[in-house]
């Protein structure tokens, strides 16, 4: 796999060049928590706001039924029902306590992070409830942006922008249509030092691009959601997860150049039983980031990863991306 062909080359020095020391890893933000009280499909939302109805009656003032598409960190495509939404320093306690007092009504009661998203509101009433996604059906435009722009149905294939840069060895930038096959289109390659990916598609490939995209048939991608190391994404249905693990290592560095953590950080989808490893690397970039786009009809998810690097004297990134199949949890990378 290319990613652990490259993981020495991730070995990080990010302040070696500035000279400064390396900043530890400050505290992770306070995330809210909630007592839930189980999770139900959407024609099932009667249900669940008649529950809801009697945790109100019996103390949860704030008790309400959502719709999980709503909150960053819980498994999209079903309803949740919360007893309480908990965002105090002690948060993630008093969200146990909730669950204890629930559980003694013998409820099936749990507590989870559960970070809404801009526009978060209970639901009253099922039509209320947000039509499944659709695929768009504006044609993909080519990019320059690392990541993936674009979705072909017929060939079950991403297009996206994939490459490496290097302050020494120059970069290379290409768009591929990842589970497609065909040569990728490089869009920028140099030896240049300190010469990062283009701003803009050169005007000698405009065309080809738009054929290229034309002619597989490919269509603006969905919206994805953000994935960051310690992190996760999730689906009730399809059942799927893709997770962003991270773990420090050791301390590297010295009294001259500074000190900085290096982490091992593995991304992995999960399809029911199934589970695929996409990356496998050693790092120490402090933002590496992600995006994982759900196609809808549920078959496909598409994922893609930035993530800087550095070593003494050089430091870059590399954008990377996959198409996994639901179905049988396996993966095109991008660069076979």
């Amino acid at each position: 796999m290319r990613a652990r062909a490259t993981a020495q080359r991730a070995l990080a020095l990010v302040l070696l060049v500035s000279g400064a020391a390396a900043a530890e890893p400050g505290p992770a933000p306070a995330v809210p928590w909630c007592a839930l009280v189980g999770s139900y499909g959407y024609p099932e939302f009667e249900a669940a706001h008649r529950l809801a109805e009697k945790l109100r009656a019996g103390g949860f003032a704030g008790a309400a039924v959502y719709d999980t598409r709503d909150f960053a960190n819980l498994a999209w495509g079903q309803l949740a029902l919360i007893a309480a939404r908990r965002a105090e320093p002690d948060a993630r306690k008093h969200a146990l306590e909730d669950v204890r007092t629930l559980e003694r009504s013998r409820l099936p009661a749990y507590a989870k992070p559960c970070q809404a998203l801009a526009g978060a509101r209970a639901l009253e009433q099922a039509s209320q409830i947000r039509p499944p996604a659709t695929l768009p059906t504006e044609p993909a435009q080519p990019s320059v942006e690392a990541g993936c722009f674009g979705w072909s149905p017929r060939q079950a294939a991403a297009a996206c922008v994939t490459g490496r840069y290097s302050m020494q060895e120059g970069c290379e930038w290409k768009v591929e249509l990842v589970g497609g096959g065909g040569e990728p289109v490089a869009l920028h390659q140099t030896r240049e030092q300190h010469h990062d990916h283009p701003t803009a598609v050169p005007p000698s490939l405009q065309a080809e691009l738009v054929r290229r995209l034309s002619d597989g048939s490919f269509v603006c991608l969905p919206e994805g959601r953000r994935l960051e190391p310690g992190g996760a994404v999730r689906w009730a249905s399809p059942r799927v997860a893709v997770t962003w693990q991270r773990r420090r290592l050791r301390r590297d560095g010295d009294g001259a150049t500074g000190r900085w953590w290096v982490f091992s950080d593995v991304l992995t989808v999960e399809c029911g039983a199934r589970r695929t490893e996409l990356m496998s690397i050693e790092t120490s970039s402090d933002q590496p980031s992600g995006s994982v786009h759900l196609i809808p009809g549920g078959r496909y998810v598409v994922v893609d990863s930035d993530v800087s690097f550095a070593e003494e004297g050089d430091q870059g990134r590399e954008a990377q991306a996959w198409v996994v199949d639901i179905a049988t949890c396996v993966a095109q990378e991008s660069g076979e």
